[in-house]
């Protein structure tokens, strides 16, 4: 918040002679208008005006609010107006309208009153604009920010609520779907996406394979949504740079209400795939449980002297619960004993599950065991 605080935007002042930018805005009920000067490559904000629209106001057609809008910043900042040269920077066709022959009613007034001025009007070139993202899982909920980084610098943040079981990987693609969506939603045409998960980045760009049929099912999506971009890329950020969007993601998953009162938010009540029926293990063959239940259920120990004995040993600490098999427990409920392919499953699904993690061995194997597995 310190860093953020010495570093806020501050206006400037235009010197006699220089050409000022103008951008212009409007949406149903409001226009808006923004006056900048360009200095060593980077845009800097004078002024910035926005009024609302009233009464018969709100039904005029789009073009005529932009025109409003024009209007409004000519009499409202008339002194730049007369005094520099204004570049209106624009993706419509505005000056094509205004000169039109056909032109009746308020819109010739219009025209003539800008004729005063030196407009000068440009298409505004396409920029590009940038999003960053960061997801948080936790025991007490999930959550992720995304920041929207507009060409000319404006940001716009925002929070999402997971409403659903998450693990931490795919918390992090959930943000990076609604960031693309939000970019799409603006109509941004050129994206960079940065994230602070390596694997997200690395599998979209092809460095890691999502062997994961979840983790697949998000690439797909968000591979297709990048199709809608005229040019996308994503690039990783460590988590020492995504400081902000890394503490805003952490409240999220854990002060929502708190959060909502300072930054746009957004719930989404389930995941942006579709998951497939619970998966199940099949065992075959033989595994270090097989012949404990066969001296257990047959009481025929093998013919080796020296196995039959380790054999008859680990039996003590082990029975037979309705068919499966189970490690007596002094302290605690019996563990559940698990064959080499189902202790995978027990193992993927503590990384994977709604208590998703990155740990060592020991730290996963007592994990497993407080759930019941042995």
């Amino acid at each position: 918040m310190k860093e953020l605080m010495c570093n806020l935007p501050t206006l400037a002042t235009p010197v006699p002679g220089e050409d000022i930018l103008l951008y212009l805005s409007a949406s149903k009920t409001t226009i808006s208008a923004i006056m900048m000067v360009e200095r060593l490559g980077k845009q800097i904000p004078i002024y910035f005006i926005s009024i609302t629209l009233k009464g018969p106001e709100k039904r005029y057609p789009p073009m005529e609010k932009l025109t409003l809008s024009l209007i409004f910043a000519s009499r409202k900042l008339r002194r730049y107006f007369e005094a520099h040269k204004v570049v209106l920077l624009t993706d419509q066709p505005l000056q094509k309208v205004l000169r039109r022959p056909e032109l009746s009613g308020r819109l010739v007034k219009w025209e003539v009153e800008l004729g005063y001025h030196a407009i000068e009007y440009k298409t505004r070139t396409s920029v590009k604009g940038q999003f960053y993202t960061n997801g948080a899982s936790s025991e007490k909920g999930n959550g992720a920010v995304i920041t929207l980084i507009s060409p000319e610098g404006i940001e716009l943040t925002y929070a999402i609520k997971l409403d659903f079981e998450n693990t931490n990987n795919t918390t992090e693609y959930e943000a990076l779907l609604d960031g693309l969506r939000q970019a799409k939603k603006v109509k941004a045409r050129n994206n960079e996406a940065n994230s602070n998960s390596q694997l997200v980045v690395k599998q979209y760009n092809g460095e890691y394979d999502a062997k994961d049929d979840t983790m697949a099912q998000y690439m797909t999506q968000v591979k297709e949504l990048a199709k809608t971009f005229n040019t996308f890329k994503m690039e990783y950020v460590p988590q020492g740079k995504n400081r902000k969007e890394n503490v805003l993601s952490k409240l999220a998953s854990v002060a929502f209400d708190h959060l909502a009162r300072e930054v746009k938010v957004e719930v989404l009540p389930s995941p942006s795939i579709s998951y497939k029926e619970a998966s199940y293990v099949e065992k075959t063959g033989e595994s270090w449980i097989t012949r404990i239940i066969e001296f257990l259920s047959e009481g025929t120990p093998p013919e080796d002297e020296a196995l039959s004995k380790k054999i008859w040993e680990k039996a003590l600490q082990y029975e037979i619960i309705d068919g499966p098999l189970f490690r007596r427990s002094y302290l605690g409920p019996c563990l559940k004993c698990v064959d080499e392919e189902e202790a995978k499953y027990v193992i993927q699904e503590i990384h994977e599950g709604i208590r998703g993690m990155y740990s060592g061995p020991k730290t996963v194997v007592a994990k497993a065991m407080n759930a019941w597995f042995y």
